[in-house]
């Protein structure tokens, strides 16, 4: 970063906040790895993705869901210095005050919810992700409240940088997102076969789970969907 010249972007993957669960965090690991101990399901090396109830017990399932939300958390807590490392580098190099920098996750995450951990389903707790965008001379958190998309990432940022939109680009400016906008997704797992849309002020979500039966959830009021 200090040696890029101009204007630049930079791309940071990271795969950590990810099934199977590392529990790369030392501050954390021994207890993740504590209720990991109680769960059959192997959350190590991700030997299945489901946490049937038909296979496994009450008790087992409730530990398995502990597990996978500390384990999960665990990892996201792993990177917390990674990006103070990123922003004290663009601090120290005179840079952070004209750039833009945008954190986003391409999915939530489900925690056993419906019987699936990770991302084989399409409730609420796995479309429900999460992006912020800092910018220079922001004054201060500013939180959406209407349905986004990750469609919506690069037009915002093009926004930002007062750069025009592409016009056969499908997203919005998030602080412009249509009061009647749709925002739909589907599932390509092999295990599932799923469609939703849910409504532009995120109060109504629907589901088709199989042939002929939709499920109609308000992700506002019933966050997990159950």
């Amino acid at each position: 970063i200090g040696q890029a010249p101009g204007l630049w972007f930079t791309h940071l993957h990271t795969f950590d906040t990810h099934d199977p669960y590392l529990s790369l965090a030392p501050s954390c690991q021994e207890n993740a790895e504590a209720l990991a101990a109680e769960c059959p399901y192997d959350l190590i090396y991700g030997e299945a993705g489901s946490m049937n109830a038909a296979n496994f017990t009450t008790i087992e399932h409730e530990a398995c869901a502990a597990a996978i939300e500390a384990t999960h958390r665990c990892e996201a807590t792993f990177l917390d210095p990674i990006l103070d490392d990123l922003l004290g580098r663009l601090e120290a190099s005179g840079d952070l005050d004209r750039t833009l920098v945008v954190v986003t996750a391409d999915h939530g995450e489900g925690w056993g919810e419906h019987s699936w951990n990770h991302h084989h389903d399409l409730y609420a707790p796995v479309t429900r992700g999460v992006a912020w965008f800092w910018y220079p001379g922001v004054g201060g958190l500013e939180t959406v409240q209407v349905a986004t998309s990750q469609a919506d990432v690069v037009p915002t940022i093009l926004s930002l940088a007062a750069l025009p939109a592409g016009a056969s680009m499908d997203g919005f400016v998030v602080t412009a997102v249509p009061e009647d906008r749709v925002v739909t997704h589907f599932a390509c797992d092999p295990h599932v076969q799923m469609h939703g849309a849910i409504s532009a002020d995120g109060a109504r979500h629907a589901l088709w789970t199989s042939p002929g039966t939709w499920e109609l959830y308000d992700p506002i009021a019933d966050p997990v969907e159950l």
